[in-house]
């Protein structure tokens, strides 16, 4: 990922969350290493859920064979839903993942046909609740459905 991703990828990402949620979405972290990382905290009750993007270009083929290869990343048994668009673009939701049940979280891969994937994840829980890459603590929702979580990630693949 190179700068002009983060300048573009960045407020874009920010500005969406809070189109989608109707309410406030603070960046909360960033990381543009080898991947794009952003995380957005959004209200959620008396606290705050969040929200998080991760980008990267990958060689995994087409995106219907990346999107097969990826059918149990994720490591539960739950089946995924998926949605293949003109323009070539698989999106993958997955059901949301409630193992911790003060802390969900629910997944949505968006596979691109330039290579570009795309992970925007809706989770139960915010920084504060993070003890040292442990959540400990949370919301026990998700501040985003799934249509919400389609809508964001339809967003920002059309920045493409």
């Amino acid at each position: 990922m190179c700068s002009s991703d983060r300048e573009v990828l960045e407020p874009a990402f920010v500005t969406s969350v809070a189109e989608v949620t109707g309410g406030p979405a603070n960046l909360a972290r960033s990381s543009w290493d080898r991947s794009a990382y952003v995380e957005v905290e959004v209200p959620l009750g008396d606290a705050s859920g969040s929200v998080h993007l991760e980008a990267a270009v990958t060689a995994s083929g087409p995106p219907v064979a990346a999107a097969d290869g990826d059918v149990g990343h994720y490591g539960t048994c739950e089946v995924s839903l998926r949605r293949t668009f003109a323009t070539g673009m698989v999106m993958q939701l997955y059901a949301p993942d409630r193992r911790s049940p003060f802390a969900p979280v629910q997944h949505l891969r968006a596979y691109l046909p330039n290579g570009r994937l795309y992970v925007v994840s809706s989770a139960g829980w915010s920084r504060a609740d993070d003890q040292g890459g442990v959540v400990r603590s949370g919301r026990s929702r998700l501040p985003l459905d799934s249509q919400q979580l389609a809508d964001l990630a339809a967003r920002i693949a059309e920045l493409e």
